[in-house]
């Protein structure tokens, strides 16, 4: 374990001097990196921003421009409530209001897709005689498609069929997306997934199926890793698409190759829970990936013991605090996985591979194996005290070698308790460097990984393929622990993005906690942004700046080898933006070297979101709060906006 040398003296030193450019507040015209700007529209705190190259793409707030203001009144809408499309060119500064309400939007190299609701927009886009469709329009124009008196330069492009989790979705340089059901002229083997190209922009490329019997109608789930999740609803497609001899299931899983121009959509013939199920991609070749999924039991239905019955497996599959295993219902969610290219090519030789192990909030891989969080409510029937602390309430970390799927880890000392409710969006386990990280949940696991009376929850790690114990003492030389109250992933896994507790440290070496690892303040209650990550084999190196962060809400992000992460100046005890109070949240950031962190003004705490949003190496963007910042950013007269900044990151 080693500590960087990001210090807070030198960054008051330099506000103290009066350098503005070094406290990030405000800029000139020029093309200073870091230099924070503002857009002229006011935002929402759920506005989708799209950070894309040189192009920022974002959805300005009617409702709060200056106290409502009609930015597409021309296409004939009569309200103050849409969301409208916005582009800044991050290199220019140049703003365009598009004047089109857009659900959703993409950029492709230079050009922008939006998802738009006719209905919101008021205006036919396809010119079909009704304002009831969602469709797809492209700005800049082509003159090739139709145009709306409000968005001059956007121009109609196809027809969206409105089902889908994401029906924009660039991949490797291509918009894929969902078109209507309606869409005519499809025959048998046809699906109604498109996608378009920069050479091509507004030329729909129709996407084919392996199996040629239907039309098929296939949803967007997302992507990972350039592997495209995708989903039929039998209920649509008025077929039984996974053999249980039902028309029901609503989200039976289908896959695409979004590298391969010419790939076709396969399905995996395995329903899911909804359209939500945790999904997981690890690319391992050219046109390869491990893919892995939780299969519903109900709604596969080809199991009337349900696909976690032990009378699947060979006897060693049992958890070995669980010698009676028996689940015979049908109400969990299993760990399956498939190799894709193999599958591919032979779906009967090569199936998926049922692991038996619930599931739930996250799938994780590494090269060798496959995990999930496993409730011991859904294992043995709620009777299996998996960790063998004596009840049947804990959340577990589950994993399988690749290559032994009959045989997953069943050391009950192995199997640790996960704090699944961890903020961040990994559910409290990761994988990194061939290791399985988690948050171990002491309270839960009735276990003290760091010989301390208290509960706490313990950032450690395992070798899957070789387990002795997990390692939650990350010194050396001495003993040092990590609480993590906050835990988000990285794509692609080089790191981890944490928030550290200032009370774990305090009891590992007691009051000097605070001076020594922590933020300097008088207290040990705080918790520090940082990185977690794999310098050498079996070290897991830890590196922070020296402050205060929302200790459920740090928000750290890494763009272009830029940390940028949220300051709690009521955590951190200080007035960092100079409005005489310790109440805001603050925008910060610093270079992966080490240097000293650097304030790029007042952000938000806005739940769930990153600190910044960024997609290259361009710039990155962030909603600010006027309110807390006492300014008028967006110069409209009040300080009561949420209002989209955004700076160059290179």
């Amino acid at each position: 374990m080693k500590q960087s040398n990001w210090y807070r003296l030198s960054f008051v030193a330099a506000c103290m001097l009066g350098s503005l450019s070094a406290c990030g507040g405000g800029g000139s015209s020029g093309s200073t990196l870091f230099t924070p700007f503002s857009t002229d529209e006011a935002v929402s705190t759920s506005a989708r921003v799209v950070v894309s190259g040189k192009w920022l793409v974002f959805q300005a707030d009617e409702a709060t421009i200056a106290a409502g203001t009609n930015l597409n009144v021309l296409n004939g809408d009569a309200d103050t409530t849409d969301s409208i499309a916005v582009v800044v060119n991050m290199v220019s500064k140049a703003e365009t209001v598009l004047g089109v309400a857009a659900v959703d939007f993409a950029v492709v190299g230079a050009h922008v897709y939006l998802e738009v609701d006719e209905n919101l927009d008021g205006f036919d886009w396809n010119n079909d005689a009704d304002t009831s469709d969602v469709v797809l329009c492209h700005w800049p124009t082509t003159g090739a498609g139709l145009s709306s008196p409000a968005a001059a330069d956007v121009e109609y492009v196809d027809d969206l069929e409105d089902e889908s989790n994401q029906n924009l979705l660039e991949v490797d340089g291509r918009l894929y997306y969902a078109r209507s059901d309606s869409t005519a002229g499809l025959v048998n083997g046809d699906t109604t997934l498109a996608y378009l190209e920069t050479t091509a922009p507004v030329t729909p490329v129709a996407i084919t199926a392996v199996d040629t019997a239907f039309v098929h109608h296939p949803r967007i789930l997302r992507a990972e890793e350039d592997l495209l999740f995708l989903y039929e609803d039998e209920t649509v497609e008025t077929l039984d698409l996974n053999g249980d001899a039902d028309t029901t299931d609503e989200v039976v899983l289908a896959l695409l190759d979004g590298t391969d121009s010419a790939a076709l959509v396969a399905s995996v013939e395995l329903a899911l829970r909804d359209d939500s199920t945790p999904l997981r991609a690890r690319n391992v070749a050219a046109n390869d990936w491990n893919v892995g999924f939780l299969v519903n039991e109900a709604e596969q239905g080809t199991d009337v013991n349900g696909l976690n019955d032990a009378n699947l497996f060979p006897g060693g599959w049992k958890p070995d605090n669980c010698p009676t295993y028996t689940d015979t219902d049908t109400g969990d969610d299993v760990l399956h996985f498939l190799l894709f290219k193999d599958w591919l090519a032979n779906p009967i030789t090569d199936p998926p591979v049922n692991t038996g192990l619930t599931g739930r909030d996250q799938i994780v891989f590494t090269a060798a194996v496959v995990g999930t969080i496993s409730d011991e409510g859904d294992e043995g029937g709620g009777a299996c005290d998996l960790n063998d602390d004596g009840d049947f309430t804990d959340e577990i970390v589950r994993w399988v070698k690749i290559a032994t799927p009959d045989a997953p880890e069943g050391n009950d000392a192995l199997l640790v308790a996960v704090a699944d409710s961890t903020p961040g969006g990994a559910s409290g386990l990761t994988d990194l460097n061939g290791m399985l990280l988690a948050v171990i949940d002491e309270g839960e696991d009735d276990g003290n990984y760091d010989a301390n009376a208290a509960d706490n929850v313990l950032l450690a790690w395992i070798d899957p393929v070789s387990p002795v114990a997990w390692t939650a003492d990350h010194s050396s030389t001495s003993t040092l622990f990590f609480g993590v109250p906050w835990l988000g992933e990285a794509r692609p896994h080089d790191y981890v993005r944490v928030a550290f507790q200032e009370s774990v440290f305090a009891q590992n070496i007691g009051g000097s906690a605070d001076s020594a690892f922590g933020n300097d303040d008088g207290d040990t209650t705080d918790s520090l942004p940082g990185l977690a990550l794999f310098a050498t084999p079996g070290d897991l190196d830890f590196y922070w700046p020296k402050v205060a962060t929302s200790a459920i809400n740090a928000g750290v992000a890494v763009h272009n080898n830029v940390l940028f992460f949220r300051i709690s100046e009521a955590a951190d005890k200080t007035d960092w933006n100079g409005d005489g109070d310790k109440l805001d949240t603050i925008l910060a950031r610093t270079a992966l070297n080490g240097s000293n962190f650097l304030s790029l003004g007042t952000a938000n705490d806005i739940t769930d979101r990153a600190a910044v949003e960024g997609g290259g190496s361009v710039g990155a963007a962030w909603i600010a709060n006027e309110a807390e910042a006492d300014k008028d950013y967006n110069k409209d007269g009040d300080k009561t906006d949420q209002v989209l900044r955004w700076c160059r990151i290179g």
